[in-house]
């Protein structure tokens, strides 16, 4: 079973199944009005800091700044944030093994409303493929 194999799998078989939808498909039309924040996983600890710190002046002191990790002295996300800069690098190396430009381009097609979203603004990183 191949990554590629895996991918063509979840597109067809869980493109229903609520885990696997876009993010633009799980949440009804009549909400993106008020939706005022998006947060992204590369950076959680930054991004919950900066939502906490949106909602009130003491919102991130009370809920997000200590309390966490398994000595309850950690900031909300901050041993997950430091976990994954740790596992990323080590996946990058392998990267282009897997994920090939042709992979790429129909991931893009999967998610362009995701990348044209006017809510989402998600990013559309472009990867550099060495050939040869």
């Amino acid at each position: 079973f191949t990554f590629e194999g895996f991918l063509h799998l979840a597109a067809t078989e869980c493109k229903d199944e609520p885990h696997w939808r876009a993010q633009s498909q799980r949440v009804d039309e009549i909400f993106w009005p008020y939706m005022n924040f998006v947060g992204y996983m590369d950076n959680i600890a930054q991004d919950t800091r900066a939502l906490l710190e949106s909602l009130g002046p003491s919102v991130w002191e009370t809920f997000g700044s200590t309390g966490w990790g398994t000595s309850g002295d950690e900031s909300i996300f901050e041993s997950m944030d430091n976990a994954h800069h740790h596992s990323v690098g080590g996946a990058l190396s392998h990267y282009h093994e897997y994920y090939t430009l042709e992979i790429e381009q129909e991931a893009d097609g999967w998610l362009a409303d995701e990348y044209g979203h006017t809510v989402l603004q998600l990013p559309h990183v472009k990867r550099v493929y060495f050939t040869g």
